[in-house]
């Protein structure tokens, strides 16, 4: 037989085509769709990896600098604080005592980021004047003390 009768001799599908070409044609669809399956998981790990990576270098607590912050804002408002009872004692070098009504601040002198108002105490006499911020850090001591001698100006925190 020759070739061109060998050619369509050859089995059609119902379509008229030749099934091997058919069966091909098929056979390469399947491969491209198993190629684009195996690219979109290769996408889908390469991003969970990424995010793993993303994830495992994430501080696990407060980054350092959130925690060098707060003690810096505390550390701030205690200064002001001193600062205004130094003036007070000035005006007045008799007086025994300064609270925090003496010092008369606003809520708004006192509050920041980390803290309000309330978180400030003060009290002493004028040779051992102290003023504390508390729950400053997460180990004891908690709070934040400033001593002062209001009389030299001398000051000191306790840590």
């Amino acid at each position: 037989m020759s070739e061109e009768r060998q050619v369509r001799a050859a089995p059609r599908d119902p379509s008229g085509h030749r099934a091997d070409v058919v069966a091909f044609v098929r056979e390469q669809e399947l491969c491209q769709e198993n190629r684009v399956k195996w690219r979109q998981l290769n996408v889908l790990v390469l991003c969970l990896a990424i995010l793993a990576g993303v994830v495992l270098l994430l501080p696990s607590g407060p980054s350092p600098k959130v925690e060098g912050a707060r003690p810096e804002e505390a550390r701030t408002r205690l200064q002001l604080m001193k600062d205004r009872a130094r003036q007070v004692h000035r005006r007045d070098p008799a007086q025994a005592g300064i609270t925090m009504k003496d010092l008369d601040f606003f809520d708004s002198d006192l509050a920041g980021r980390y803290f309000r108002a309330g978180d400030y105490t003060c009290g002493g006499t004028p040779e051992t004047w102290w003023a504390e911020c508390h729950n400053v850090y997460s180990a004891e001591p908690r709070h934040l003390r400033l001593e002062c001698n209001l009389k030299t100006g001398e000051a000191r925190f306790n840590r």
